[in-house]
């Protein structure tokens, strides 16, 4: 015996009635079959409510599904991007040093660290970072370069005199199209850097990158045949063309540049 209740009534189907009906008319209602037109009535509401939640569980999966789609496809992209954006470059980082000393009782020195990073797959240009310290200049900015030979001895000049730290030669500038003279092809040299700033207390100070030189073998090396130099200079390199003593003037201080184990 089945009993079902609807709307707070109790009632028994005729199941014959209903089957029977169903099979016979194919219609969905049973106008005439008493209570069984109850029982119709309520397989027709579950039947609807049934749908609509089967439509909106659907719906509900379907939007979730899609964001989490969509939450995996970004995080897959990002994980990718970081993976091939976020690579380290690979290789060993080369690092040089000069230790820069003035003349005898000058109070000047300090040091010129030299630091190549490895090569990165997703740029062909190496870089050198240039960190310099040096203490007891004069406040302000004094012009300093690489030379193109690691000696820091003195020379005499033609008429005689002497050129503090003239056999560093010229500012560093290699190629077949190299012109190394201070002041000719300056501030184009290979060796021409920034000014070194000084502070009120004497001491120098210089961070800078660049990819007009390398620590590695190559056209571009300060490990040459004959090596290279740091000097620092009195005066301020003004950065201009043709004019003697633009770069900086007279020679202060000087150190070798060494491959730095």
């Amino acid at each position: 015996m089945l009993v079902l209740r609807y709307n707070g009534s109790v009632y028994q189907p005729n199941l014959s009635k209903i089957i029977t009906a169903r099979h016979s008319h194919g219609s969905p209602k049973f106008p005439n079959v008493g209570n069984d037109a109850k029982l119709d009535e309520c397989f027709s509401i579950s039947a609807r409510k049934s749908r609509l939640l089967n439509s909106l569980s659907e719906e509900t999966v379907m939007r979730r599904f899609a964001r989490f789609a969509a939450g995996c496809f970004l995080a897959v992209g990002f994980t990718v991007g970081v993976s091939v954006l976020g690579t380290p470059p690979t290789g060993n980082v080369l690092r040089a040093r000069a230790n820069i000393a003035g003349e005898p009782g000058s109070g000047i020195s300090g040091k010129v660290t030299f630091t190549q990073a490895p090569a990165d797959s997703h740029s062909p240009v190496t870089t050198v970072e240039i960190v310099a310290h040096v203490e007891g200049l004069t406040p302000g900015l004094h012009g300093m370069h690489i030379h193109e030979i690691g000696e820091c001895a003195n020379t005499i000049r033609p008429d005689g005199s002497t050129f503090v730290f003239g056999a560093t030669g010229g500012h560093f500038d290699p190629g077949p199209s190299g012109n190394s003279a201070a002041d000719a092809n300056h501030p184009f040299h290979m060796g021409d850097i920034p000014n070194l700033e000084v502070n009120a207390a004497g001491v120098g100070h210089l961070r800078y990158t660049t990819s007009r030189i390398t620590l590695s073998p190559g056209p571009l090396s300060v490990f040459d045949a004959n090596n290279s130099a740091v000097i620092v200079h009195l005066n301020t390199d003004n950065g201009g063309p043709g004019v003697a003593g633009t770069s900086g003037g007279p020679r202060i201080a000087c150190g070798v540049i060494e491959v730095e184990n």
